[in-house]
């Protein structure tokens, strides 16, 4: 594959906006490490009561909440993933479907481009393939439209981009000819657009896609509501103040770095003085106190970990960069989900599904390594085998590098905990937990290898209370039916 930074082939790459400047990890190099997937078998503290959601607040199915990040046909099998989640995002390049002339329509199901190999590529090969391999949503994060501006220039910008739209949604959308895609973001991280220019080109998208397919969702790009945002990545969401019948969904990217770019070192999900979680706290306030945003969902459609092999940090051009170990990968990203999943998130999305061991920023964040499970492919697809079928349903306990547990409940009304210490290099510790529903029918620890999950042992410690081994990988306790 061409590796021409002015090609629009590279300008497609979902994370080059973060390694234009720095070491990265090209679209080629992923192309170039293209494997076969391999077959993969299927002290007391107390629990403070919390209070349950009403039939009208309750939170989505785990199995409708996490999501996973594709880029395109890089993704050789999309069916091992299925077993960790069933929401699919994708990072889908503008340039590529109308290269050379955007008032052109596209032609699709094909991109204009020969992307693979010179060959055109076809939509509906790649997210049809998906779909049968069992997702059952479809994100297209729009990008790439900086590159066309750049490159080859607009016909008319605002009227080729809503043609592109509309035609998008009519074709992929819901009610379309092919309903393969059931939203689109508009922009991944605009980070070459000025905020003036990048509402005109939302206004622009958003109202092709409208019109071509009402009931295809409609996303921002990454927008903060922090004051501090990454002007870098990010766009205000102030700016869209006016044009909120224009969208869905508030969509955002959070990472958990310990000390703010550009240090590439992340903590643990819940760590105190971290901006991970409060720039989703501001999101969620900055929603609330404004009706004409009632009823927007807030995904969060990137947040993940990186994780080398010892071989590939020799030689990592970045000293700065610290990656996660594959043991915290496994636990951040199954904590990650966790408490997402107690806010007010609808959706989260971990980056990425594949790496090649690469060895700068972004470079190993796979949940599976040149197509073998990583321990986090393993604890995800633990997560979403156990909870599935849960909801959210209120917190137990939210301790301060302490004790974390939250309450789940299935439709059929059973009920489950997960439990865990909110830490990072502590070791386990037998903990009571209190206020328990009932006796617990089975107790399984975090699965970070193929098999069976290791069952915990755990005692009696008194009325409504267990003593439990307890660490850094949760724990899930169920309880069966009954309340």
């Amino acid at each position: 594959m061409n590796t021409d930074p002015s090609s629009p082939r590279e300008s497609s790459n979902p994370r080059q906006r973060r390694w234009l400047d720095r070491p990265r990890l090209v679209l080629a190099t992923l192309l170039a490490t293209q494997c076969v997937m391999v077959a993969i078998p299927g002290a007391v503290l107390g629990a403070a009561e919390g209070t349950p959601l009403a039939a009208s607040d309750k939170k989505p199915l785990m199995r409708d909440f996490m999501g996973i990040n594709f880029h395109t046909f890089t993704v050789p099998d999309s069916t091992p993933y299925a077993q960790v989640c069933h929401l699919a995002r994708d990072y889908h390049p503008y340039a590529w479907d109308i290269q050379g002339d955007t008032s052109v329509d596209p032609p699709f199901p094909l991109t204009r481009q020969g992307i693979r190999d010179g060959k055109q590529v076809d939509w509906t090969q790649i997210y049809g393939g998906w779909r049968k391999a069992g997702f059952t949503h479809i994100d297209a994060s729009i990008t790439a439209f900086d590159w066309v501006r750049d490159h080859e220039g607009f016909k008319d910008q605002a009227r080729d981009i809503e043609r592109y739209g509309n035609q998008f949604a009519s074709f992929f959308g819901p009610s379309g000819a092919h309903p393969l895609v059931d939203s689109v973001e508009v922009e991944n991280e605009p980070g070459g657009w000025p905020v003036k220019d990048y509402v005109e080109l939302f206004k622009s998208l958003s109202a092709g896609v409208r019109a071509g397919d009402p009931k295809m969702k409609i996303a921002t790009c990454c927008v903060s509501a922090m004051p501090d945002f990454d002007k870098t990545w990010e766009k205000p969401v102030q700016m869209l103040e006016g044009l909120e019948a224009s969208y869905d969904v508030i969509n955002m990217h959070t990472y958990s770095f310990k000390a703010g770019w550009p240090s590439f070192e992340r903590a643990n999900p819940e760590a105190p003085g971290i901006g991970y979680l409060k720039t989703v706290d501001a999101m969620i306030a900055y929603r609330k106190q404004r009706a004409e945003m009632a009823g927007k969902e807030i995904w969060i459609t990137e947040f993940g970990y990186d994780a080398a092999t010892p071989e590939a940090l020799k030689n990592a051009p970045e000293k700065r960069w610290i990656p996660s170990t594959d043991l915290q990968q496994a636990q951040w990203l199954v904590r990650s989900y966790l408490v997402f999943s107690e806010m007010d998130v609808t959706r989260a999305y971990l980056y990425f599904f594949d790496d090649p061991d690469g060895n700068s920023f972004h470079g190993a964040s796979g949940i599976t390594r040149k197509g073998v499970p990583k321990p986090s492919f393993f604890a995800v697809r633990h997560l979403f085998s156990a909870l599935g079928d849960y909801r959210f349903r209120k917190l137990v306990s939210h301790e301060s590098e302490g004790l974390y547990a939250y309450e789940y409940v299935s439709d059929k009304g059973e009920v489950a905990w997960a439990a865990w210490s909110a830490t990072s290099g502590k070791p386990d510790a037998a903990r009571v937990l209190s206020g328990i529903p009932r006796k617990p029918q089975r107790i399984e620890t975090l699965a970070v290898a193929d098999g069976k999950p290791a069952a915990v042992v755990w005692t009696p410690s008194g009325k409504n209370a267990i003593s439990v081994p307890l660490g850094e990988s949760p724990i899930f306790i169920f309880f069966g039916p009954g309340g």
